[in-house]
C-alpha cells in the first residue's frame, strides 16, 4: 500500500517524476497530518486551509519536492479547490449558501483565477512572496480590528 501511495505522490502530472524520491512513511504521515489540518480548518472556517498548505510547502519544499514558490502556489490551489468543493457542498446541503449571492461572484472569481494562474510564472518569486505576506498582514489586521 505504501508503494502505491508513494507512486501517486511522486507523480507531477506532466509525466515526470518529482524529486521526492526520499518519500518515507514519516513523510507520508506528515502529508496526511498537514492535509487533515488544512481540510479541517478550511471546512470549519470556510478559508485558511490553503494558508496551512502554503506554510507547509514554504517550510518543507526542499524536503518534499516543491522546487519553486510558484509550484507551491499551484499545488496549493489544486488542493484548495478540492477542499473548497467538499466544504461548499456541505455548506449548501446545510442551507448556509445563497445561490444568488454565489452566482454574483462566480464569473468574476473565475476570471480572477485565470488571470492569477496566467501571471503566476511571470511574477518573480521575491515579489510573489512579498505580495503574499502583505495580503496576510492586511487580512490579519482586518480580522483582528473589524
Amino acid at each position: 500500500m505504501f508503494e502505491k501511495l508513494k507512486k501517486m505522490m511522486l507523480s507531477t502530472g506532466n509525466g515526470q517524476t518529482s524529486p521526492i524520491d526520499r518519500l518515507t512513511p514519516v513523510s507520508c504521515l506528515t502529508y496526511i497530518a498537514v492535509g487533515l489540518a488544512a481540510g479541517f480548518v478550511n471546512g470549519l472556517l470556510g478559508s485558511g486551509g490553503g494558508l496551512i498548505l502554503i506554510a507547509f510547502y514554504a517550510i518543507a519544499r526542499h524536503l518534499y519536492g516543491v522546487p519553486t514558490l510558484q509550484d507551491a502556489f499551484a499545488r496549493n490551489i489544486a488542493a484548495v479547490s478540492a477542499m473548497s468543493l467538499v466544504s461548499a457542498i456541505s455548506y449548501l446541503l446545510a442551507g448556509n449558501i445563497s445561490l444568488t449571492q454565489y452566482g454574483n461572484l462566480l464569473l468574476p472569481t473565475l476570471a480572477g483565477g485565470l488571470c492569477g494562474a496566467f501571471l503566476l510564472d511571470k511574477i518573480p518569486t521575491v515579489l510573489l512572496r512579498r505580495l503574499f505576506a502583505i495580503l496576510l498582514i492586511i487580512a490579519g489586521f482586518l480580522f483582528i480590528f473589524r
